[in-house]
């Protein structure tokens, strides 16, 4: 999502963050992710975003916004108009990288990892709660994204992890291991 654009995420990272939470942070659809039913999709899906939007304060003030009063003329400039106030997820961009959806789909991934490593959602929640912190971006020198085995994953100053499909799998990697062993700093 680029910095103007009003809304969240489209429905194209909504699939991407599926496949993170059902298939893992690679994304291979197998046989047994083939077989869930759609009310299973659903719910883990369901699970993914519930532990988030209470573990993230960012993202549970965007759970909150009003989106009733959501007017798609919004998004669009017309001559000689100021521009519309930023929408939360517009901010949330800026200044978090919950803001990207490469660091959501590695949050699936983590999410999928624990779950199938028998953590219960109460669990998850508290371990992300300790990571929220550290969400702000864009990322320092000194931030545990720079000083621990993350730091192949992210550029300096950056707003997102890299998006190669191998920095996001080995970063989703790198969060699951800090659910047994945390850096000091977690």
């Amino acid at each position: 999502m680029t910095l103007a654009n009003r809304n969240l995420m489209g429905a194209k990272h909504v699939a991407d963050i599926t496949r993170a939470v059902i298939a893992g942070a690679g994304g291979r659809v197998n046989k047994k992710v083939e077989s869930l039913t759609d009310n299973e999709v659903i719910e883990s899906v369901r699970g993914f975003l519930d532990v988030i939007s209470v573990a993230f304060s960012a993202l549970a003030e965007i759970t909150e916004e009003d989106v009733d009063n959501y007017d798609p003329s919004l998004s669009d400039k017309k001559k000689n108009e100021p521009p519309a106030p930023p929408t939360k997820a517009m901010r949330l961009r800026e200044s978090s990288l919950l803001g990207s959806v490469g660091m959501l789909r590695v949050l699936g991934g983590v999410y999928r990892n624990l779950r199938e490593d028998g953590a219960e959602d109460g669990d998850i929640q508290e371990f992300f709660k300790r990571l929220d912190r550290h969400m702000a971006s864009p990322v320092t020198e000194d931030s545990i994204w720079r000083t621990t085995n993350a730091d192949e994953d992210f550029e300096p100053n950056a707003s997102a992890p890299i998006m190669r499909q191998q920095n996001i799998v080995h970063l989703t990697k790198v969060i699951t291991g800090w659910y047994k062993k945390a850096p000091a700093a977690v």
